[in-house]
């Protein structure tokens, strides 16, 4: 009653836009299918991807690049699952940065939750600075939460 070792697969994508060949992980299916499983809890789908990749503890708070990669994989593959939290498990053992952002990646800056929104606007500008910048730039008339959403809409151009 062996278990045959689990294979890991590498989608390859077309070239990017530089030029060089982009290539993704896909997680086994086996792992897939924790995720996919709401009585899998998030501990477990972890510690089944380290014995899969052969991982101890120390490998995750100290991840080589190609660790870091299969820990995004499994994030992104989290998330599209609706498991939020197997990706909160992970941030709470990984580098912060590892995981990648909790929301989606290709979520436009408009459709970013409130609180988010005004957070991720005060640290692009190091703290309430943004207020002072959005005011020069006449992206606002005054200061309020909802300037937020001026300045943010705008950001690209500053």
């Amino acid at each position: 009653n062996s278990k045959q070792p689990l294979e890991f697969h590498e989608r390859i994508n077309l070239p990017s836009v530089d030029g060089h060949q982009d290539k993704s992980l896909a997680l086994p299916s086996d792992i897939l299918g924790s995720l996919q499983s709401q009585s899998c809890n998030s501990q477990d789908v972890v510690v089944q991807l380290q014995e899969t990749l052969q991982l101890n503890r120390s490998s995750l708070e100290e991840p080589e690049p190609d660790t870091k990669g299969w820990i995004r994989c499994l994030a992104r593959e989290a998330k599209c699952s609706d498991r939020l939290d197997v990706v909160k498990h992970l941030r709470e053992i990984v580098p912060a940065g590892t995981t990648g952002p909790l929301l989606n990646e290709h979520l436009d800056v408009r459709n970013i939750p409130g609180q988010q929104r005004l957070d991720l606007a005060v640290h692009l500008c190091g703290g309430n600075e943004w207020k002072v910048i959005a005011e020069r730039l006449v992206l606002i008339k005054h200061t309020s939460a909802a300037s937020t959403s001026v300045f943010l809409t705008h950001w690209k151009w500053c």
